[in-house]
């Protein structure tokens, strides 16, 4: 269960990002995920809004620290696929999966060891 603390928070991002990583491997890829459309998508999808949701509790802590993260961007993303979650499109998953989870992944260990310094 994540804590309220904000090195939780982070630490459920990157479980959340490997979790995502395994899923597209085991199915074999990013275009198998996108043709699959069922259980690797599912769970994909259920991570993505894990991320989204820990964003969210880390509102005000992690803007300035991490500034080239759209972590506004992150926080919608699990409002629609909550809301719109029959038009979530195929180019939007493959853009996170592709471009956007490696430098959110770098930005999220950064601030991992930020509050672990922290204390």
């Amino acid at each position: 269960m994540p804590s309220k603390a904000p090195g939780r928070r982070v630490a459920d991002i990157l479980s959340a990002i490997a979790r995502i990583g395994a899923y597209v491997e085991d199915i074999g890829g990013v275009e198998a995920l996108l043709r699959d459309q069922y259980l690797h998508r599912d769970a994909v999808e259920r991570q993505l809004l894990i991320i989204a949701e820990a964003a969210s509790k880390l509102r005000g802590q992690v803007e300035t620290v991490e500034p080239t993260i759209d972590w506004h961007a992150i926080r919608g993303m699990g409002n629609f696929i909550r809301h719109d979650y029959d038009g979530v499109e195929d180019d939007i998953i493959r853009r996170v999966l592709t471009s956007e989870l490696e430098p959110l992944a770098v930005a999220c260990r950064r601030l991992q060891d930020n509050f672990t310094a922290i204390g």
